[in-house]
Protein backbone atom coordinates (compact mmCIF):
# COMPACT_ATOMS: atom_id res chain seq x y z
CA UNK A 1 0.00 0.00 0.00
CA UNK A 2 2.68 2.22 1.05
CA UNK A 3 5.37 0.92 -1.86
CA UNK A 4 4.61 4.53 -3.69
CA UNK A 5 7.58 6.50 -2.54
CA UNK A 6 6.36 9.42 -5.02
CA UNK A 7 2.94 9.50 -3.51
CA UNK A 8 4.35 8.19 0.30
CA UNK A 9 7.89 9.56 0.71
CA UNK A 10 10.17 8.35 2.96
CA UNK A 11 10.66 11.04 5.98
CA UNK A 12 13.66 13.28 5.83
CA UNK A 13 14.46 12.11 9.29
CA UNK A 14 12.87 10.01 12.69
CA UNK A 15 13.04 12.16 15.69
CA UNK A 16 11.99 10.27 18.85
CA UNK A 17 12.01 9.75 22.76
CA UNK A 18 14.57 7.18 24.18
CA UNK A 19 11.78 6.79 27.06
CA UNK A 20 8.20 5.44 25.38
CA UNK A 21 5.27 4.14 27.13
CA UNK A 22 5.64 0.48 26.75
CA UNK A 23 8.62 0.29 23.91
CA UNK A 24 11.64 2.29 23.96
CA UNK A 25 13.51 4.72 21.51
CA UNK A 26 15.79 1.86 21.14
CA UNK A 27 12.96 -0.32 19.98
CA UNK A 28 12.03 1.91 17.63
CA UNK A 29 15.24 2.19 16.11
CA UNK A 30 15.84 -1.93 15.97
CA UNK A 31 12.85 -1.92 13.89
CA UNK A 32 13.35 0.85 11.60
CA UNK A 33 16.60 -0.36 11.20
CA UNK A 34 15.62 -4.19 9.77
CA UNK A 35 14.20 -2.11 7.00
CA UNK A 36 16.73 -1.73 4.38
CA UNK A 37 14.97 1.28 3.09
CA UNK A 38 15.35 3.35 5.78
CA UNK A 39 18.92 2.59 6.17
CA UNK A 40 20.13 6.25 4.76
CA UNK A 41 17.27 7.98 6.90
CA UNK A 42 19.15 9.44 10.06
CA UNK A 43 17.24 8.64 13.74
CA UNK A 44 17.51 11.20 16.06
CA UNK A 45 16.94 10.31 19.80
CA UNK A 46 16.00 13.17 22.64
CA UNK A 47 16.34 11.81 26.22
CA UNK A 48 15.91 12.84 29.86
CA UNK A 49 17.20 10.35 31.52
CA UNK A 50 19.17 7.45 29.33
CA UNK A 51 22.84 6.17 30.93
CA UNK A 52 25.75 6.17 29.60
CA UNK A 53 25.65 2.70 28.76
CA UNK A 54 21.83 3.45 27.11
CA UNK A 55 23.67 6.04 24.77
CA UNK A 56 26.55 3.30 23.74
CA UNK A 57 23.37 0.51 22.96
CA UNK A 58 22.34 3.01 20.44
CA UNK A 59 25.75 4.19 18.60
CA UNK A 60 25.38 -0.17 17.45
CA UNK A 61 22.46 1.00 15.69
CA UNK A 62 23.75 3.69 13.63
CA UNK A 63 22.23 6.20 15.49
CA UNK A 64 22.79 9.97 13.74
CA UNK A 65 22.76 11.58 16.85
CA UNK A 66 21.47 11.24 20.79
CA UNK A 67 20.66 14.68 22.52
CA UNK A 68 19.54 15.36 26.15
CA UNK A 69 16.03 16.47 26.10
CA UNK A 70 15.91 20.34 26.34
CA UNK A 71 13.59 21.44 29.25
CA UNK A 72 12.47 24.74 27.83
CA UNK A 73 10.12 24.52 24.76
CA UNK A 74 12.11 27.46 23.31
CA UNK A 75 14.98 25.58 23.70
CA UNK A 76 13.46 22.68 21.87
CA UNK A 77 12.34 24.51 18.71
CA UNK A 78 16.20 25.77 18.47
CA UNK A 79 17.65 22.12 18.63
CA UNK A 80 14.94 21.09 15.84
CA UNK A 81 15.64 24.44 14.04
CA UNK A 82 19.21 23.85 13.96
CA UNK A 83 18.88 19.92 13.08
CA UNK A 84 16.73 20.89 9.95
CA UNK A 85 19.02 23.20 8.72
CA UNK A 86 22.28 20.93 9.67
CA UNK A 87 20.66 17.90 7.52
CA UNK A 88 19.95 20.14 4.53
CA UNK A 89 23.62 21.25 4.89
CA UNK A 90 23.05 24.73 6.09
CA UNK A 91 24.55 24.53 9.25
CA UNK A 92 27.01 22.77 11.77
CA UNK A 93 25.39 19.79 13.36
CA UNK A 94 24.51 21.41 17.41
CA UNK A 95 27.07 19.79 19.57
CA UNK A 96 24.76 18.04 22.33
CA UNK A 97 26.23 14.50 23.23
CA UNK A 98 26.37 14.01 18.62
CA UNK A 99 27.18 11.05 17.75
CA UNK A 100 27.37 9.28 14.04
CA UNK A 101 27.44 11.58 10.85
CA UNK A 102 24.52 11.04 8.27
CA UNK A 103 25.03 8.93 5.42
CA UNK A 104 23.46 11.59 2.67
CA UNK A 105 21.38 14.79 2.71
CA UNK A 106 18.03 14.06 2.92
CA UNK A 107 15.54 14.64 0.08
CA UNK A 108 14.28 17.94 -0.28
CA UNK A 109 16.60 20.01 0.63
CA UNK A 110 18.27 22.04 -1.64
Amino acid sequence: MYADRTKFPLPHAILTDFRMEGETGLDLVRWVRQNPEFESVPMILLSGSASAAEFSEVEAFGIYAVYRKPTRLEDLKSLLSKLALHLCGLEEKPPLNSRSAPRSKPPGCS
